[in-house]
């Protein structure tokens, strides 16, 4: 199924992956965190690792925070164009 996103909201995809001694994925369950103007949004990712977002993007810009418990957490800075799909991904270490 395609969704599209509302023309006043940007849609932000992308995964989370992480990975443990055995050098296997641990991306389910990673806490993403998106912060701008108003109230933060925090969600965690599907089991493969996959998290949409649909910041107003009135908001613009906003930090985006993935964390998983033992991993240093990662953070990148996104400029907001209303309309637009951006995909970002993380890889946590």
């Amino acid at each position: 199924m395609t969704v599209q996103a509302p023309t006043a909201r940007m849609e932000i995809t992308g995964t989370a992956s992480a990975r443990d001694t055995h050098r296997k994925p641990h991306a389910a369950g990673t806490t993403v965190q998106i912060n701008g103007r108003t109230s933060p949004c925090r969600l965690t990712t599907q089991a493969n690792g996959q998290y949409d977002l649909w910041p107003d993007a009135t908001d613009s810009p906003v930090t985006i925070t993935v964390t998983k418990n033992g991993y240093q957490p990662a953070t990148e800075r996104v400029p907001l164009h209303a309309g637009k799909k951006v995909t970002i991904n993380f890889n946590l270490t």
